[in-house]
């Protein structure tokens, strides 16, 4: 048996939405309608299951959606978070319409 990894040539568009999510963890904007983070957790220290709904990525691969949101969090909030989080989910405003993926806005300051 071979074993193998995946390459991939990072594309520049990826870096930059990477770097524009990695912003919007570290300083939340009021009044921006996108990117949308839900986070969720049902208690402390449980499996955090992170959904980013953003209209930036609809031409990536779901793969390549949830590595970027991994790769920002863990940036933005540290490794010890990152281990933690179980679903890191990227969609579109339609693909999380057609998921039944409910959200309403949260104060930035809450």
């Amino acid at each position: 048996m071979s074993f193998a990894q995946i390459t991939r040539n990072l594309n520049p568009r990826y870096v930059e939405l990477e770097e524009k999510l990695v912003q919007e963890w570290q300083h939340p904007q009021n009044g921006i309608a996108e990117p949308v983070i839900i986070m969720e957790a049902e208690r402390q220290q449980a499996p955090t299951h992170l959904y980013v709904i953003w209209s930036e990525w609809k031409d990536m691969s779901m793969r390549d959606r949830s590595k970027l949101i991994l790769n920002a969090y863990e940036r933005a909030e540290g490794r010890n978070f990152a281990l933690n989080v179980a679903v890191a989910l990227g969609l579109t405003p339609e693909e999380a319409r057609k998921q039944g993926i409910e959200y309403a806005p949260v104060d930035a300051a809450a």
